[in-house]
């Protein structure tokens, strides 16, 4: 293998390895536990102000009312909102 193809691949694994990482750390905080970048509360308090009212009132109620379908629609809709800035607040503190 020529040394440029051993760079590309080295490259390669070492991006797979970081992506692999972060994929870790974003389910950690969304099983709701620590990262190792981010403990669960600091998590917590970034995306308090970012996530829809409405939408956690109405999964509240639904979860009260006993209608389990509707909240875990809602449920999965946060959830992606969720991840998606949870692996961007991973992404931050890797960077800085």
């Amino acid at each position: 293998m020529s040394r440029s193809a051993a760079a590309h691949q080295r490259h390669e694994d070492d991006e797979a390895e970081r992506e692999s990482y972060i994929g870790e750390q974003v389910d950690r905080l969304m099983d709701a536990e620590n990262s190792g970048q981010l403990s669960f509360d600091e998590f917590a308090d970034e995306v308090a102000g970012e996530m829809d009212g409405l939408a956690i009132v109405q999964l509240v109620l639904a979860v009260n009312a006993g209608k389990m379908e509707l909240a875990d629609w809602i449920a999965g809709r946060i959830a992606e909102q969720l991840a998606e800035r949870a692996e961007s607040l991973i992404i931050e503190r890797i960077e800085a």
